[in-house]
């Protein structure tokens, strides 16, 4: 890999941090990827490509890529497509997808005899000065994607784009179940630690004054556990205490911020500290942990016997109240930063609204009203329809109707966090 520190590198970038090791970083990439100079020499690669060729990084750093498996053969449209994308990304100076190839490699299994397999990726161009660029491949194996259209009655050129052979062969290993088992394991111990981590019932002391349902359902289309969260307190006088939140990433590392963040909120709670003095505590809590930066909370304080509720929100998606005739109103009115982005808050927004006899409240997380390529506006609006429309019935029931209608058809492509009041 090119050093960090040349002196050709663009002086208007950010600076690394100090200690960092670019080249242990590199090897450790997860995906396939090796270096290549403009004439296809292997100038590094990682450890996963490593992986891939079944050989030491010595036998191929210094070789032409299509050298290293002189006994697999080389297609001309394998070279040429390589080429062609390398060219693209050094002219455009933008990444370039290379469509579906196949090459095959030696087998791991019969000395002599090489394995079928088809490959896409992506060609990153890395510009060096006045030289000649690299170019940085991450390389994926569609290998189950080519045998599935095979089996379709389809050939694995028939992709009518490289992007298209890429969303398809995630597609294909999606419905495979071709996950990573590593992978597989972290996503299912991430949704047993955050499990453990929320509330087991709501307290009995709370049902007495409202009716309460909460839902947690863990995304079923992504790799990986997000960090959504609620939690429900009786802070005495006849008084509750709501909140949802929402830590940015996915993994046990969410996971791990989510309990961090749910707990610290929950202790603010039980000191009886208001809305917007408990977020402004929470913020300063998320600084101490840079996995807490951008995370997003609300809570709400409701007194059912004044039919009254105060709020804040930390960057948050605005909770919802459905009154009796249908009518729904957001709680919009106290927004403010998510957690841990700025130090220029001198203190946490708060707004009031009526709790009326009858009317329903509702906080929930972005996984509940986010679909991909649609403004935001539309699923909140597409929410606050389907809360209207089931208003009569009761919270348990509603809270099941709220995720049957508003979670695509292919399951949840991120967790869903959502917490139904009702005097």
């Amino acid at each position: 890999m090119p050093p960090a520190d040349r002196a050709d590198a663009d002086p208007t970038r950010p600076s690394a941090p100090t200690g960092l090791d670019f080249q242990l970083v590199f090897r450790a990439v997860p995906t396939a990827c090796v270096v290549l100079d403009d004439q296809l020499v292997i100038q590094d690669c990682n450890d996963a490509y490593l992986r891939v060729a079944g050989q030491d990084r010595d036998q191929l750093v210094g070789r032409a890529l299509f050298d290293a498996f002189p006994e697999a053969g080389v297609p001309a449209t394998a070279v040429d497509g390589v080429r062609s994308v390398m060219q693209t990304a050094l002219a455009t100076g933008r990444p370039a997808i290379l469509g579906t190839q196949r090459y095959d490699i030696p087998s791991a299994r019969v000395a002599g005899e090489l394995d079928e397999r088809y490959w896409a990726g992506t060609a990153v161009p890395l510009p060096r000065g006045e030289d000649p660029g690299w170019v940085l491949f991450n390389v994926f194996d569609v290998t189950a994607l080519a045998r599935e259209m095979v089996r379709a009655g389809a050939s694995p050129s028939d992709a009518a784009s490289p992007e298209e052979a890429l969303h398809a062969a995630w597609a294909v290993m999606e419905q495979a179940h071709l996950f990573d088992e590593a992978v597989e394991a972290e996503r299912r111990l991430g949704v047993a630690v955050q499990s453990a981590m929320l509330p087991a019932a709501v307290p009995e002391a709370v049902l007495e004054r409202v009716a309460v349902a909460v839902r947690y359902r863990p995304a079923s289309a992504a790799l990986s556990v997000g960090g959504d969260w609620y939690d429900v307190t009786d802070i005495g006088d006849g008084r509750v205490a709501v909140a949802v939140g929402d830590v940015v990433g996915h993994g046990l590392v969410a996971a791990s911020v989510m309990g961090q963040l749910r707990s610290a909120l929950a202790a603010l709670t039980v000191a009886d500290v208001g809305p917007p003095q408990a977020l402004a505590a929470l913020d300063q809590i998320a600084r101490h942990n840079p996995n807490a930066t951008a995370s997003t909370a609300v809570k709400v304080v409701l007194d059912p016997h004044l039919g009254f509720a105060a709020y804040s929100s930390a960057g948050h998606l605005p909770p919802l109240m459905v009154h009796p005739d249908g009518t729904v109103e957001a709680l919009d009115a106290a927004l403010g930063p998510p957690l841990a982005v700025t130090t220029d808050i001198e203190r946490r927004p708060l707004g009031t609204a009526t709790l009326a006899p009858g009317s329903t409240l509702l906080l929930y997380t972005d996984g509940l009203v986010e679909r991909r390529g649609e403004d935001l506006d539309v699923g909140i609006a597409r929410l606050s329809r389907v809360l209207a429309e089931h208003r009569s019935l009761d919270v348990e029931e509603l809270a099941d109707r709220l995720l049957l209608e508003l979670t695509a058809e292919d399951g949840l492509r991120d967790d869903v966090a959502l917490v139904l009041l009702r005097p």
